[in-house]
């Protein structure tokens, strides 16, 4: 699916009418899909379509992956259960599995949107999964709106579908972070059969079987030519080249899905912490440092208890930092490793006369060695979504060190 805009935002682009003669049969629909990460095979998803008693259909999505990171295996699953009235337009929306769990309930327009661990909010959009049936089922080609990604903590984006051909289309998807683009083509039905994005792709099979998983952090890394520098020029696969800067991120604007507040136990953890602290400065540094101490990020034991990854020490950082006051923001991006771009997440806190970047994972300030992406809230949406789109068509990029602008700016003495 494709995003073009801000989330919410309207645009001038109309959906066409519904087409009759192109609608889709959906009864009985099934469909099985091998996922893959940047080409290797990383798990499947599967999808059915049901008719309740008392009117109305049930669509049921189910993900199963299983990625190394280093030597630890990493397993996960996802579904997605939709509860739609006759013609596809969903009522409520339930997520679980290994991830961020919720419930979506339709209000009028919008969503009344609960994730565990995070206050209710209100929302709009269509969920994303079911998006591809619903315009199946009306027999459109296009499309544009509002979307929610129920997978990803129902993280609010833009989308926009277009016919790219007589079986194809061209799916837009844009956030605070960035947009991507996925190119499907379709059955004789209007359904997918497959789905080709910068990074992930799915392929509808008979059946699929789990396979070897892939290392997640090799794929993901990206090694750097030339001499050690400041700035950094990504050529992504389709050409597309991108500067990156080792410089403290811009704030950004406020997070679209409000960070979850602090309970009494994270409180008293920060209380604890941050004492002895002698100006906002030293408090962010040690809440930093017993992050650190608390989670240890060792990338073999990911998945065991007490261990977590930059992600992981990055939320429980501004868990801790927001329980005593402070505005925190998350940071998507890349950490310089030897020679390797690696992906990353830190943060960034608002002080009085400035801000301080600081990595929880470390314990340690922010360097030149940090080449920020994306800054975010500390939602389980916003942080899924930032990682999505910030880093989409970056993998397998070819990366080099090039002169700072000013330096290439700098006017020939006569």
């Amino acid at each position: 699916m494709v995003l073009v805009g801000c989330a919410g935002r309207e645009t001038g682009f109309q959906p066409e009418r519904d087409d009759p003669a192109a609608a889709a049969d959906l009864a009985s629909y099934r469909a099985v899909f091998e996922l893959a990460w940047n080409g290797a095979p990383v798990g499947e998803a599967r999808e059915r379509l049901d008719a309740v008693r008392g009117g109305g259909v049930r669509f049921e999505r189910r993900e199963v992956w299983q990625v190394r990171r280093a030597a630890a295996l990493v397993r996960g699953e996802l579904t997605v259960e939709i509860a739609a009235t006759a013609d596809l337009e969903p009522t409520r929306v339930e997520v679980g599995g290994s991830g961020a769990t919720g419930t979506a309930v339709r209000q009028g327009d919008g969503w009344l949107v609960e994730v565990a661990g995070e206050p209710p909010r209100l929302a709009r959009g269509m969920p994303v999964e079911i998006l591809p049936l619903y315009l199946a089922y009306r027999g459109r080609d296009r499309w544009a709106g509002p979307v929610l990604f129920a997978g990803l903590g129902f993280a609010p984006a833009y989308a926009r579908v277009l016919p790219d051909g007589e079986a194809h289309r061209l799916v837009e998807i844009s956030g605070p972070a960035g947009k991507l683009a996925v190119r499907v083509s379709l059955e004789a039905d209007g359904t997918v059969a497959t789905a080709i994005g910068p990074d992930m792709s799915a392929h509808r099979v008979r059946a699929a079987a789990l396979p070897r998983p892939p290392d997640l952090l090799a794929l993901g890394a990206i090694d750097v030519a030339g001499a050690p520098g400041p700035e950094i020029e990504l050529a992504a696969i389709d050409g597309r080249r991108r500067r990156l800067v080792a410089s403290p991120p811009a704030t950004g604007a406020p997070p679209a899905v409000p960070d979850p507040p602090a309970t009494p136990a994270l409180g008293a953890l920060a209380d604890h912490a941050a004492a002895g602290a002698t100006s906002p400065a030293d408090e962010i540094a040690r809440l930093a440092r017993a992050t650190s101490r608390l989670l240890t990020a060792d990338a073999a034991r990911v998945a065991s208890r007490g261990r977590t990854d930059c992600v992981g020490h990055a939320a429980l950082f501004a868990a801790l930092a927001r329980a005593r006051g402070h505005t925190v923001r998350l940071v998507t991006g890349y950490r310089l490793d030897g020679r390797r771009l690696v992906r990353h997440a830190w943060a960034i806190a608002l002080l009085p006369g400035g801000t301080l970047a600081i990595d929880p994972t470390t314990g340690d300030a922010v360097d030149d060695r940090y080449f920020p992406l994306a800054v975010h809230g500390a939602s389980i949406a916003e942080v899924a979504l930032a990682s999505e789109l910030a880093y989409a068509g970056l993998t397998g990029a070819r990366a080099r060190f090039i002169a700072p602008r000013s330096a290439r700016s700098t006017p020939r003495t006569p």
